[in-house]
């Protein structure tokens, strides 16, 4: 017969340690998944806008037809686009509609969360910047958005700012 060890965990103190293991795990699972995510997003917003019209993914294809606004804009970077308030809002208009196209497209992952933060970021740019709400969602929805999108690790800096300062814009608006 085996001798109990003294220095033998007890039974509740090592499903306390592989808990912490687990949780370790999962963590280090989650900030890799948060680095890709943001890797995503700052490769899109660094993109420049996207006026092929023979590109099935480009902006004018989801707007129907090139607009001049948009020409306008050619070899600006989308994240430049967003956090101008001087960008027009059918340009606006027009990545809001990008951007839920391209979420709609990738069922998820990084390129879904991006197109998400895209999405909302035109949405708040269009709110902040030209008093305009280019969506039916409510300003309490957008606020609680915004929030959210704001405590995601993998959110890129320049985004946070746009969604701090559009969820108090929003504040005021709530229905």
């Amino acid at each position: 017969m085996d001798k109990p060890s003294t220095f033998a965990p007890k039974p509740e103190q090592l499903a306390s340690l592989l808990s912490i293991g687990i949780r370790e795990e999962a963590k280090e699972g989650e900030a890799q998944d948060a680095q890709t995510m943001r890797e995503w997003l700052r490769n899109g917003l660094a993109s420049q806008l996207p006026l092929d019209t023979a590109d099935a993914g480009s902006l004018p294809v989801v707007l129907g037809r090139p607009c001049p606004e948009l020409m306008a804009l050619a070899g600006r970077s989308l994240g430049e686009v967003l956090l101008d308030p001087q960008t027009d809002l059918s340009v606006l208009k027009t990545i809001k509609e990008y951007g839920k196209t391209l979420s709609a497209r990738a069922s998820k992952g990084p390129s879904r969360a991006g197109a998400v933060a895209i999405y909302y970021a035109a949405i708040a740019s269009a709110v902040l910047f030209h008093h305009e709400k280019i969506t039916e969602h409510s300003y309490k929805s957008l606020a609680r958005s915004f929030q959210m999108l704001i405590e995601k690790p993998w959110m890129v800096p320049e985004l946070v700012g746009l969604f701090i300062e559009v969820r108090k814009a929003c504040h005021p608006k709530v229905e």
